[in-house]
């Protein structure tokens, strides 16, 4: 059985009782909610709150304070707004978290950036701290979260701390989640 998402792309559906599969670059939506996605932002290590959509561009994108911004398939740091790419978990289940963050190559200006996972308050990725992605495209940082027990209503953030400089500074983040529903 086929879809067809936004982009006119047919996906194979997923039978009742196989993984679900949800991915950034599939799932970007200009909708808070869409897909099962939200897109937030931390100010100074507040709370996190919802961006604002802005057409724009080939695509529109999320936008925060400063240059803090997400687009289908980047994120972009304020340099006080850490931003969030948020899963909303739709039922309970397992979840395992792939992925792999980039600089972009707009961006290779010798800085590394800073990313984290977070299950709902928990940090899931890294243990503990942030992990350095590396300042140049070619050399990628790699992450697998497995598994997590998630809930109706759970939030899974792929966060990008915040870069203390006004400059653009993206990277490139499509994180997959496989999640199996428990009934």
């Amino acid at each position: 059985m086929w879809t067809v998402d936004g982009d006119e792309n047919r996906l194979a559906q997923a039978a009742v009782g196989d993984p679900e599969s949800y991915e950034a670059l599939g799932g970007f939506s200009s909708a808070q909610g869409g897909e099962q996605w939200r897109y937030e932002q931390s100010v100074e290590g507040g709370e996190f709150r919802g961006l604002r959509w802005e057409c724009g561009g080939d695509e529109g994108s999320w936008v925060g304070s400063g240059l803090a911004r997400i687009g289908r398939i980047w994120m972009q740091p304020g340099a006080e707004s850490d931003v969030a790419r948020t899963f909303v978990v739709p039922a309970k289940g397992k979840l395992s978290i792939f992925g792999s963050i980039h600089k972009d190559p707009s961006a290779e200006n010798g800085q590394p950036a800073w990313a984290r996972i977070l299950h709902n308050d928990q940090q899931v990725w890294p243990e503990s701290g942030w992990a350095e992605v590396p300042p140049f495209y070619s050399k990628g940082l790699s992450h697998e979260v497995e598994t997590i027990t998630g809930s109706a209503q759970d939030m899974v953030r792929f966060v990008v701390r915040h870069s203390e400089r006004n400059i653009p500074d993206p990277v490139i983040w499509n994180p997959r989640i496989v999640m199996d529903r428990e009934d």
